[in-house]
């Protein structure tokens, strides 16, 4: 094998390498995007959860000032 075969099949074997590390970051990198995204709905879901509840509260403490006026 002459020196120019030997530097094709090493840079060959290095742009493989190169190429699936490339690969693994993006898929990281997708994987991480479907993460965030469905934390995101999560959370969204948690703080409308939170607010309801913090208007039924609200509400029940309006109640109970109305029926204290009433006594």
């Amino acid at each position: 094998m002459s020196n120019i075969e030997a530097l094709i099949t090493r840079f060959e074997k290095h742009k493989n390498v190169t190429d699936a590390k490339f690969q693994f970051i993006l898929d990281r990198q997708k994987d991480m995007e479907s993460v965030m995204l469905e934390l995101k709905e999560e959370s969204s879901d948690f703080y409308g959860f939170v607010a309801e509840s913090l208007r039924e509260i609200d509400n029940e403490i309006k109640s109970i000032k109305d029926k204290i006026k009433d006594l």
